[in-house]
């Protein structure tokens, strides 16, 4: 094992309850936090749960866990391949990497995963013109300097010429207490951009395989209770398709065609805000023109698909001017979001002042909640509105509070 020093991590904590989709690294380290001993039969289950998960996400063509081990020639650290998939088989081996940890002191070279070890950072690999990788590529792990790491280096499998060429290479330390154990390596044969929700969920799944091997060498775990904890793993991951390497979904629900120019202010203004991010997250607005079919198993899909949201309720109240009441479509697909999705953190209410609506239909305590400010004219105060959606949906999106 190698000394942990200090490394950056992409998110916090309380910010990975931002999104709602559920995920296979998260069932993994839940699942690995549950049991107290790894043998090889555990091992071996838990890295076949992997292999069936990893096959099916079209964006890994390349994948490998590392263990740091003593070297062959006994003087110093090397990584020795515990597990590799390659193009969605998985591959056997116990090979050792061309070179050891010193070797990176030294100056004599080393893989990009030595490199990681070494320096105990996280690596995000890409070519800057996204092309394929090369002597260009840097590293876009924010906070991660590229310059000391080393030029790319494809993986070697001995005796396979079919292996890469690849667009994105991500390789993550695998920590276990305070040492670090090994390293995961991915690799991607599109262009993947390190947005804040797939650089959480690679070090989510580096946490929970740095568990796996951490502890691989104690005693048997009771059978019975492994054996429940495996079905439930294989059960809840069979419904995930995969790594959330692309850009999430943000799913935008507003009044359909309101009357009152001051709600089409709103929409517009959130619209605009949304457009800045457009690097972090894919908008999908419920006007865009839908696929022939049922509307409702298309709106359903959209929602399950989205791991944020953005609803804005209100609508002008007929009975009284300047005044506003909840937008019943709206209303539906908030009830339809905290269903299939819950409600923690993901999804942010947009919601005319309390004075100007009516009670709500149900309680909207501990939701993220925006309030539109508005004149005692009625006029949207839009640069106040402006600085709510950005310093929420950064909260919300980039985990920057």
């Amino acid at each position: 094992m190698v000394g942990q020093g200090p490394i950056d991590m992409p998110l916090s904590t309380t910010d990975e309850k931002a999104t709602m989709r559920p995920s296979f690294p998260r069932l993994l380290r839940q699942f690995m936090r549950s049991v107290d001993i790894v043998d090889d039969e555990l091992r071996a289950e838990v890295l076949k749960r992997l292999g069936d998960y990893l096959a099916r996400d079209p964006n890994v063509n390349y994948a490998e866990i590392m263990r740091v081990v003593t070297s062959q020639d006994k003087d110093t650290l090397a990584l020795r391949t515990e597990w590799r998939m390659l193009n969605k088989e998985v591959v056997l081996s116990d090979e050792y990497a061309a070179a050891s940890l010193s070797d990176i002191d030294s100056g004599s070279g080393g893989t990009n995963a030595l490199h990681a070890v070494r320096r105990n950072r996280p690596m995000w690999m890409l070519d800057p013109n996204r092309g394929l990788l090369g002597v260009d590529a840097v590293n876009r792990w924010p906070g991660q300097s590229s310059g000391s790491l080393g030029v790319y280096k494809r993986p070697d499998l001995v005796g396979s010429s079919n292996i890469g060429p690849f667009r994105t290479s991500i390789i993550h330390p695998l920590r276990y207490n305070d040492f670090i154990v090994g390293a995961l390596d991915l690799e991607s044969a599109n262009h993947l951009e390190p947005v804040a929700s797939a650089r959480r969920e690679v070090s989510i799944l580096a946490d929970a395989l740095g568990t796996l091997l951490g502890m691989r060498r104690a005693a048997d775990h009771p059978k019975v209770l492994r054996g429940n904890a495996l079905r439930d793993l294989a059960i809840e991951a069979s419904q995930i398709k995969g790594l959330a390497l692309t850009k999430p979904r943000l799913f935008f629900a507003w009044p359909e065609a309101p009357e009152d120019r001051h709600c089409k202010q709103v929409v517009s203004t959130i619209r605009g805000v949304l457009d800045e991010y457009e690097d972090h997250v894919e908008i999908s607005d419920w006007s865009d023109k839908r696929m022939p079919g049922s509307v409702m198993n298309q709106l359903t899909q959209d929602i399950r698909s989205s791991a944020y949201a953005i609803c804005y309720f209100s609508e002008p109240d007929p009975k009284a001017t300047g005044r506003y009441v909840d937008n019943a479509n709206v209303l539906f697909e908030a009830g339809m979001l905290h269903a299939l999705v819950g409600d923690e953190g993901g999804w942010i209410l947009v919601r005319e002042e309390d004075s100007r609506c009516d009670d709500p239909p149900f309680d909207l305590s501990g939701l993220r909640r925006i309030e539109v400010p508005r004149t005692q004219q009625g006029v949207l105060d839009e640069s106040r509105l402006v600085d709510r959606l950005h310093r929420t949906i950064r909260e919300v999106v980039i985990g920057v509070s």
